[in-house]
């Protein structure tokens, strides 16, 4: 019974060291899943940039049109101040 036991520990112990020894090493597909994770990350990155960048061209243009309409409405202003002037 002794001897089954200590085979039986000593195959345990066999077993976990190739366990342990075949996790260390990357296979192909883990270095394809690094470099997945790798691309969404930097996909990521990139999408957040240029959805900062199109948050603040909007806001840029949107300001701009306020500055345009303002001008408009001055000018309509200043145009009938001048076409009531005309007609007194």
């Amino acid at each position: 019974m002794r001897a089954y036991m200590r085979t039986g520990w000593m195959l345990l112990v066999a077993a976990l060291l190739v366990a342990a020894l075949g996790c260390s090493q990357e296979g192909p597909a883990e270095r394809t899943g690094k470099k997945i994770d790798e691309t969404v990350e930097k996909t990521s990155e990139v999408i957040e940039d240029t959805t900062e960048k199109v948050e603040d061209a909007a806001e840029t243009a949107i300001d701009k049109a306020k500055e345009v309409g303002n001008t408009i409405g001055e000018a309509a202003e200043r145009t009938g101040e001048r076409l009531q002037e005309m007609s007194e």
